[in-house]
């Protein structure tokens, strides 16, 4: 799987390797969150975020390559 994120100090990141994959953070109000996760064959991609332990923002795509992504804020 490869991820594409945004770190705690609003740096774009990377990850490619094994799912599940989690990462967790602090970030001040207002701070803007983004997550896209995609697999390297045909599957399911599904991506959440999580403000103080609420699931506020997902997606799930499914096929070859899928891609899932989310914002928030």
């Amino acid at each position: 799987m490869n991820v594409a994120y945004i770190d705690e100090n609003g740096t774009n990141q990377t990850y490619t390797g094994t799912s599940p994959w989690n990462y967790s953070f602090s970030a001040k109000k207002g701070s803007s969150l983004k997550v896209s996760a995609s697999c390297d064959a045909t599957g399911t991609s599904s991506v959440h975020i999580f403000i103080n332990a609420v699931d506020k923002k997902d997606d799930t795509e499914t096929g070859i390559n899928a891609t899932a992504s989310t914002t928030a804020q």
